[in-house]
């Protein structure tokens, strides 16, 4: 008795809210009596193959277009009393609950409560900051050769109305929850940029711990909580280096204008980098900068050893690249790697 008393409150609350199932159910039900209805009153002309679906269809929609029709008083009658009303009320409810269900899931989007925990790949900002964000996706994108250009933003902060990027709005950066509607999960790189240092530690943390293979880069002003991280994480920190800047500019004039253009992927030349595939067969060095300066006019800078993370800056001598090393080179637009040939020449 319990059990059945349970099975109705259940069936009762899904009538209630108008459930997906039960409007299916009763729409089925409706169709189904109309068709043997009318074989039971041999309206045959409507019960041609394909025809009665067309039939159905155009009139519980009010369309109409009155080509076929039952024949009979007695199926006249039937679809006076039943299918007219009955397909008209099932059709506007489904129809309204269609519109309302498609409404609620934009305006969840819209308002940071959707889910993207099924894409995969996407590039995941973490911290929102009106200006500077906006200018990060514009680099990030400028500066990628791929045609995946996904970008999920999670925030504790409402959005402006003209931001255009999907966005997840967030308890707190580290709710695990709310990372994972933002694809943290499945993203291929990760950027945490939150509103101070102590919100940028616990984001990369528990992003981390979600996704063990993403390309992961945090930005701190405090160069110890940012020593504090890379003693627990793998995360690539980025330190403020605004201090640096200035005494560079005040020593050489000029400077700080030159690397910002260096930076910056979006005007003129910047650095790009690519990884020597495991594949490389004793390619040397100076072969790659020849192929960078001679098929795509950029300038091989410096080669990040693998095993060490020590930076080369002899890019033309005659020692060889391994597999796994970085090269940096500056560039109009980044080359892809399939571009150069690594075997030696």
């Amino acid at each position: 008795m319990f059990k059945f008393s349970a099975l109705f409150s259940k069936v009762y609350l899904k009538c209630v809210e108008l459930d997906w199932t039960v409007l299916l159910v009763i729409a089925g039900v409706h169709y189904t009596i109309s068709y043997y209805g009318f074989v039971l009153l041999g309206e045959t002309a409507l019960l041609e193959a394909g025809a009665f679906p067309y039939y159905y269809a155009t009139t519980v929609s009010t369309v109409g277009y009155g080509d076929l029709s039952p024949t009979s008083e007695a199926g006249r009658a039937f679809f006076v009393a039943f299918v007219l009303p009955g397909g008209l009320t099932a059709f506007t409810v489904v129809l309204g609950k269609a519109i309302s269900s498609f409404t609620e899931y934009f305006r969840k989007k819209a308002s940071g409560m959707g889910d993207f925990s099924k894409v995969s790949g996407a590039t995941v900002i973490i911290g929102y900051h009106e200006h500077r964000t906006v200018n990060m996706i514009n680099e990030i994108k400028a500066g990628s050769n791929t045609d995946d250009s996904t970008v999920i933003l999670i925030s504790m902060k409402d959005m402006p109305g003209n931001l255009s990027e999907r966005f997840v709005k967030a308890e707190s950066l580290s709710n695990a929850a709310d990372l994972r509607r933002g694809a943290v999960e499945h993203a291929s790189r990760i950027v945490v940029y939150a509103d101070n240092d102590d919100l940028t530690l616990t984001a990369v943390l528990a992003a981390r711990s979600l996704n063990r293979s993403a390309h992961l880069v945090c930005y701190f002003t405090n160069a110890e909580k940012a020593s504090l991280l890379g003693e627990h994480c793998d995360a690539e920190v980025i330190v403020s280096s605004g201090v640096e800047l200035v005494a560079r500019e005040l020593n050489d004039p000029g400077s700080s204008s030159l690397l910002a253009d260096l930076v910056s992927a979006q005007s003129g030349v910047a650095t790009f980098s690519i990884t020597v595939p495991e594949d490389s067969a004793d390619v040397k060095r100076q072969n790659i900068a020849e192929q960078l300066s001679r098929d795509h006019g950029a300038t091989l800078i410096s080669i990040c050893q693998k095993d060490s993370g020590t930076h080369i800056y002899d890019p033309r001598g005659s020692g060889a690249l391994n597999p796994g090393d970085t090269i940096f080179y500056i560039g109009e637009k980044r080359v892809k790697g399939s571009a150069l040939s690594w075997t030696r020449t």
